[in-house]
């Protein structure tokens, strides 16, 4: 956010933290304990009560596609997250009965690995 007189103006769509090792620990940290904390309660819940956890993954990309599956996750993921913060804002309450909710997405990539997800660190 900058401010233009009496104004302010928004310059980004989403806190990304800058330089200050900080923010980064703040948000990595809370962002591994949310994923934690999910996959913990699908492990202990029954299958009516089990929090959405999916992913996509493919360990036979090409490398020159990669570049171009970055920007498009980059930028369907951006329309995504800002959609759900959206419905989030207006479903705000001014009350003490509020909950916290959150939805995470990352992006993961491991260069040369075998096709199989228990060898995946062995170097191919």
């Amino acid at each position: 956010i900058v401010r233009e007189g009496d104004r302010v103006k928004l310059i980004e769509h989403a806190y990304i933290p800058g330089s200050d090792p900080v923010d980064k620990i703040n948000i990595l940290g809370t962002d591994v304990a949310e994923l934690i904390e999910t996959i913990d309660h699908n492990l202990l819940s029954p299958a009516d009560q089990l929090l959405f956890q999916r992913k996509v993954s493919n360990t036979r990309v090409k490398p020159d596609a990669i570049p171009a599956f970055k920007k498009l996750a980059a930028q369907k993921s951006q329309e995504l997250l800002e959609e759900l913060d959206s419905f989030l804002s207006n479903n705000e309450t001014t009350d003490a009965n509020g909950n916290y909710v959150a939805l995470g997405i990352y992006y993961a990539e491991e260069v040369s690995f075998s096709a199989t997800p228990e060898n995946k660190h062995e170097a191919s």
